[in-house]
């Protein structure tokens, strides 16, 4: 950059995404402190943190969510079903084996759980403003990888050569 010259202020803010399905009671550690670091090095950066999961904790009920969270598979399925509409049926077999245990799953219609989730996760991707993100991260843990991957896919629909990183315990080999 030559100097003197200052840079657009569009490459100057990052979204920092939790997509669903941690708990809905807790904000992000991971993206709170990533925020604040790149806030304390990069001032001039803005840094916009996303708890993405909190939109699809409301739209499904909150006791729902949570019975969701607390089960890898069973919250894998949801966004898996949403990556992959051909395995819907794949995916529901697996719900409903894994929420046998569950008073609360235990006969939840999965096409209508899915349905919801997706609805309550394109509502939340529309009402955000993406144009002024050059960088966007994504964390994934426990339970996170589908919903992520959702949430990638559907921002490079939306704003194609967007940056998209992606991060978190599920990378960490």
């Amino acid at each position: 950059m030559k100097a003197g010259v200052k840079p657009d202020p569009a490459h100057r803010a990052i979204a920092l995404i939790s997509p669903p399905w941690p708990l809905y009671t807790r904000p992000s550690i991971q993206i709170g402190a990533l925020k604040a670091f790149v806030r304390s090095r990069f001032p001039e950066v803005r840094v916009a943190a996303h708890h993405a999961y909190l939109n699809v904790a409301a739209a499904v009920g909150y006791p729902l969510y949570q019975a969701v969270s607390e089960r890898t598979w069973l919250a894998e399925t949801v966004y898996g079903a949403l990556l992959y509409p051909e395995k819907l049926p794949d995916m529901a077999r697996l719900f409903r084996r894994e929420a046998a245990g569950s008073r609360l799953l235990r006969g939840r219609d999965f096409g209508e759980l899915a349905a919801r989730v997706r609805d309550a996760t394109e509502q939340w991707l529309a009402a955000q403003d993406w144009a002024p993100f050059r960088l966007v991260g994504v964390t994934s843990a426990l339970c996170q990888l589908t919903a992520g991957l959702y949430v990638i896919r559907r921002l490079r629909e939306l704003r194609p050569g967007l940056t998209v990183v992606v991060g978190g315990a599920a990378f960490n080999r």
